[in-house]
């Protein structure tokens, strides 16, 4: 049980919620590790589990990895606001929130990602075929080779890239037998309030 998530002070729960996903990037343990990023295509909702990289609190920031071949990539160029949204179960805590997203390829972001990715991570980025073809059979790839040709790898870093999504709200629920709780956090006007479940 989150004491914190007891309390009614939203600034601490707030300030809580972005302490969980900071060790949530750097863990997989932590509480919301993996996550699902909505995009829209063609009116429609596009939905896909990815894993949090890195999230950066002071500025309202999360970032995930993808294959810039991917369709979603191309999603996020046309249509820049996307969602997020995690669960964890133990804690009986659901997040969502609204962001738009910047897509880093090739640049700076892209290469902080890169370099702190492990060997197994980038090989999955090595498929001749992206992310959505369609296969007579599975492209399978050995992500746990130890030895890897620098072409292979020279390949894998063409195709990555790093998603940057930019916090404009987040609705936070805390299901809680005595009692559920739900917060809105607007962040473009610094509006933290109550609201019902």
């Amino acid at each position: 049980m989150n004491a914190v998530f007891l309390a009614y002070d939203l600034e601490k729960i707030e300030k809580e919620i972005w302490q969980l996903l900071e060790q949530s990037a750097q863990s997989h343990k932590a509480p919301f590790h993996s996550g699902v990023v909505a995009t829209a295509e063609d009116g429609l909702p596009q939905m896909r589990t990815v894993i949090l990289r890195r999230a950066e609190a002071e500025v309202r920031k999360l970032y995930f990895h993808t294959d810039v071949r991917s369709p979603k990539v191309m999603q996020l160029k046309q249509e820049p606001r996307m969602s997020w949204l995690f669960y964890n179960a133990e804690l009986r805590v659901q997040l969502r929130l609204q962001a738009t997203a910047v897509v880093h390829y090739d640049d700076e972001v892209a290469n902080h990602g890169w370099e702190r990715s492990r060997l197994a991570s980038r090989l999955c980025y090595t498929t001749s075929s992206a992310a959505g073809t369609l296969l007579a059979t599975p492209e399978l790839i050995n992500v746990n080779r130890t030895e890897v040709e620098p072409e292979l790898i020279e390949i894998a870093w063409k195709n990555f890239c790093v998603i940057e999504t930019v916090v404009q709200k987040m609705d936070w629920v805390f299901l809680n037998k005595e009692g559920n709780r739900r917060a809105l956090f607007d962040y473009s006007n610094n509006n933290y309030q109550w609201i019902q479940v």
